[in-house]
Formats: structure tokens, sequence, C-alpha cells
């Protein structure tokens, strides 16, 4: 994670929710390029530097569907499968 660098870092465009930007922006550098509005929620638009893949994939499973991945496509494919592992637990009956 150290020897990655910002200016090597592949770019990511995300739809952030309004309520959840504020806490993002702590954990990643925002360039906020606009607005958008989806399903009546409002979202930024920004973009973001992926210093360490892994790292930004467990930041964005942690915001939930307050943040959405629209690109880098393959980045956006093994979001989606991770997501789709995901179990609930069963409560046994």
């Amino acid at each position: 994670f150290l020897n990655q660098s910002e200016e090597n870092s592949e770019v990511a465009e995300i739809l952030i929710a309004k309520e959840a930007e504020f806490n993002f922006s702590k954990h990643a550098k925002l360039e906020i390029i606009g607005n958008r509005t989806i399903l009546n929620r409002d979202y930024t638009y920004a973009k973001t530097k992926i210093i360490e893949k892994n790292w930004f994939l467990n930041l964005l499973r942690g915001f939930g569907e307050k943040v959405i991945l629209l690109s880098p496509a393959p980045l956006k494919s093994e979001y989606l499968a991770g997501i789709d592992q995901i179990r609930i637990p069963s409560s046994g009956k």
C-alpha cells in the first residue's frame, strides 16, 4: 500500500449520496464533477484515485448504497461479484 503512489493510480468515477460525501471525503480525495439525481436521491458525481484496489473496494462496501461505482468497468465487475457473494446467515429455523 505504501509503495503505491497517487500519480500512477487508476481513476474511479463514483456517485456519492449527499449525506455521505463528507465522510467519504475523509478517506479518499475527491474531484467533484457535478451533481446527479437518481430515483429522487441527490448524488455528487466525482472522481477519485484508486491507490490500492482492495482497500478501495472495502471502502465502497462500507458505504453501501450511498456510493455507486461507475468506472472503471473491470473494478465495477469485481465489486458487483463481491456483493453477489455476500450471504445473510440463516436463523436456523
